[in-house]
């Protein structure tokens, strides 16, 4: 891959292109089809950013070109075409954070597209999720290394803290053992921008839901 920067959209209006992950196989909107022009084609090409969680698709109009791995279907609602659809379960299997095992059904899950001009492909940006769990009993089998974002839960499954910074170090912290955690949700960034950037989005996001920020966020100010 190269070098290039993604708007990432916390709302994604049904005219803009964008995919939608299911348990085996990606499925492109309408709005992808029609911008791409994916009736032209009938093969695509995954490749993957694992460092940054980014896709790129690639489309083949025969399966002889280099590169056309992967069969496109058309989608039919009353007839017409409204998007298409590719399977995906290796891709997955292989790069667990596009479709996570405990992502829960809100983000079942639908990301923005975009057309990066120098590449010449289509670019998927998978935001951080807290996809990665541990319990708090197993808390010392985190990687001491691991930076990013996180999040508390307890008993209740109930969010009570979100942060950022070393996962290991911040659950160790002795204040820890009187929270009541019973499950660590994090996801690793090594970008302290981004890290700050994902952290504000999901406690915006928690307040918004909630008229409230999570528990312990509230008390420590």
């Amino acid at each position: 891959m190269g070098d290039f920067k993604l708007f990432r959209a916390t709302k994604i209006s049904t005219n803009e292109p964008a995919i939608t992950i299911y348990d085996k196989h990606i499925s492109f909107n309408k709005a992808f089809a029609n911008e791409a022009e994916l009736s032209k084609f009938k093969y695509v090409e995954y490749r993957v950013d694992a460092e940054d969680k980014r896709v790129a698709f690639k489309f083949y109009e025969r399966s002889d070109e280099e590169g056309a791995r992967f069969k496109l279907v058309p989608k039919t609602n009353n007839k017409n075409t409204s998007g298409y659809r590719a399977a995906a379960a290796e891709l997955m299997t292989k790069y667990f954070w596009i479709n996570p095992p405990n992502i829960d059904n809100e983000r079942k899950r639908f990301t923005k597209a975009v057309y990066d001009n120098h590449l010449k492909v289509w670019v998927a940006h998978f935001q951080p999720i807290f996809e990665l769990r541990f319990s708090y009993q197993n808390k010392n089998e985190i990687p001491r290394d691991a930076v990013g974002i996180y999040k508390y839960l307890n008993r209740e499954g109930e969010v009570i803290y979100i942060g950022r910074g070393r996962i290991y170090e911040r659950i160790k912290e002795k204040s820890c053992d009187e929270w009541g955690i019973v499950e660590v949700f994090y996801s690793v960034l090594n970008s302290e921008s981004e890290q700050v950037q994902w952290e504000r989005y999901y406690l915006n996001k928690f307040k918004t839901d909630n008229n409230s920020l999570p528990k312990y966020n509230k008390q420590l100010g």
